[in-house]
């Protein structure tokens, strides 16, 4: 979707070089060898290069369409998510928010989630 990295802590220069391979491998963005090539040569990667190597997920999408899609998404789906990807635990399940999508689904209408966390 947008170039920006997947994790908070893709790489420092100011890191050692394990620190930094280890950042990119354990999420599984790069192997071993990539990083080392990014990390040593340090030479800035352009998009279409980054799209190659996994990096980001597409070229081109508009943030502010992408950040409009995702606040229109129940956010306790969002939130929910977040948790899981970040090897937390989930909140539980609002019965509100799972009437509305059924009903907005049913009514083939938008839903209007309401919550906040």
């Amino acid at each position: 979707m947008v170039a920006k990295p997947p994790t908070g802590d893709l790489f420092s220069y100011r890191s050692p070089p394990r620190r930094n391979i280890d950042a990119l491998t354990k999420h599984g963005l790069v192997g071993p060898a990539r990083a080392k090539l990014l990390l040593y040569t340090a030479e800035l990667v352009d998009a279409p290069t980054a799209l190659a190597f996994g990096l980001i997920d597409g070229i081109g999408t508009d943030v502010d369409e992408v950040a409009a899609t995702i606040a229109r998404r129940s956010q306790l789906t969002v939130h929910a998510a977040k948790a899981v990807l970040a090897g937390r635990e989930a909140p539980t399940q609002d019965e509100k928010e799972l009437a509305e999508g059924i009903a907005a689904f049913s009514e083939r209408r938008a839903p209007d989630f309401g919550w906040a966390g």
